[in-house]
């Protein structure tokens, strides 16, 4: 089964629109960054469990997405730091109006007629 924590990107390919016309930008969330497997250390995961928030074993799986996302694309431009703490928040926030932010790496649609979309 695989867990949200687990997630896994190749975080030398996936770059934001920030990086492209600024440079590199760096994440404050890359020290959770861990190889996927040992021998192989090109593919790497954000490794939400050494946040070390016990807010996130709380969250439902749903909201964990968002938050894998947002620690995967904050570069306090366009995901900040404060984004990240909203969805952690989420047991307190989910009544109220918050903007989070949603970028994700691949959108799978379900097509009636029985063939998948990408």
């Amino acid at each position: 089964m695989l867990h949200v924590d687990l997630l896994c990107v190749s975080v030398g390919k996936i770059r934001t629109d920030t990086q492209r016309m600024c440079g590199t930008v760096s994440n404050p969330f890359q020290h959770i960054v861990e190889p996927l497997d040992p021998k192989d250390p090109k593919q790497r995961f954000y490794n939400l469990s050494k946040l070390g928030d016990p807010r996130y074993d709380r969250l439902p799986f749903s909201i964990r997405v968002l938050l894998e996302s947002a620690v995967r694309n904050c570069d306090e431009f366009l995901v900040k730091k404060s984004d990240v703490e909203s969805i952690l928040n989420w047991k307190q926030t989910q009544t109220q109006t918050v903007e989070v932010p949603f970028r994700p790496a691949r959108v799978i649609l379900q097509d009636f007629t029985g063939a998948c979309q990408v």
